[in-house]
């Protein structure tokens, strides 16, 4: 079950489970009660977290962007949706995603895609990326 915490100027919602039911209801009322009081946002990352995420933007009035890495220069041997089987639905249209009309989540995952990729998982580490001083730069 998640949990808030306050402190200070600052509100954690530790989700170990964005998708379940309760969970997501929960991080919806955080959200509406927190979201217009103080600066708020949400940095959950993956294909069914976007999806999730999404659900909560469509309902929330004070939702102002939603973060997603959807061809994003780093994304170079995979990319979010490459597993997803409804990529139309995720298409940004003037700065928009449709609310899907498909039940639950609305996102189709393609699992044998899952399956085949799981078989030759690569070791990911983060990009070193360096400023031009050759300092390490914030990933």
């Amino acid at each position: 079950m998640p949990t808030t915490h306050i402190k200070g100027k600052a509100l954690g919602v530790p989700v170990h489970e964005l998708l379940g039911g309760r969970a997501l209801a929960k991080f919806q009322r955080i959200r509406a009660t927190f979201g217009s009081g103080i600066d708020f946002g949400i940095d959950f990352h993956g294909r069914v977290a976007l999806a999730a995420c999404l659900q909560v933007d469509w309902v929330a009035h004070n939702a102002v962007l939603q973060e997603q890495s959807m061809g994003i220069h780093y994304n170079q041997s995979a990319d979010l949706l490459d597993d997803v089987k409804n990529r139309d639905d995720f298409r940004i249209e003037a700065g928009n995603v449709r609310p899907s009309r498909l039940p639950g989540l609305g996102v189709e995952i393609d699992e044998d895609r899952v399956i085949e990729a799981s078989r030759n998982v690569r070791d990911w580490r983060n990009p070193l990326w360096r400023h031009a001083d050759g300092s390490i730069a914030k990933w």
